[in-house]
């Protein structure tokens, strides 16, 4: 009978799932109170910036561009929610500003009705999200009258 580690090394499995970190020599911390997506096919590039009201309210000055492959993207998406989670639990709701999120589109019936069944998949999964999202933070959305 083989021991379990020498077999986990013949077959290339690592025994320890856990990753080796050094921290380069061009490391950078940088802080970022802004972010902007731009998706392409292969990957999502996150643009970190800061505001910067000395140039006038709505100024942001970006500093780093990271691309982050899909499968990534799908893990970090996952991953932020479980730290948020967890972070809420100990310190407290993280409140919103009223009026920072953009009400989500909305199709007319006629219009639904004449999506694409992919398209259609994704109109009513994104508003399911925006749907819960806005339950979670009412306080995020201004009240209509």
């Amino acid at each position: 009978m083989s021991d379990d580690k020498s077999e986990a090394v013949q077959s290339g499995q690592s025994e320890n799932k856990i990753p080796d970190f050094t921290v380069a020599d061009d490391f950078l911390e940088r802080y970022a109170n802004h972010v902007y997506f731009e998706p392409n096919f292969w990957d999502m590039k996150l643009l970190f910036g800061s505001y910067d009201q000395s140039v006038h309210p709505n100024h942001v000055n970006r500093h780093t561009a990271i691309s982050i492959p899909w499968f990534h993207v799908k893990m970090i998406s996952y991953l932020l929610q479980v730290h948020l989670i967890q972070y809420e639990a100990t310190v407290g709701k993280v409140r919103l500003v009223p009026g920072f999120i953009a009400p989500a589109p909305e199709l007319s019936p006629e219009d639904e009705a004449a999506l694409s069944p992919e398209f259609h998949e994704v109109y009513v999964k994104t508003r399911k999200l925006y749907q819960d999202f806005r339950a979670d933070n009412p306080e995020a959305f201004r009240s209509e009258k």
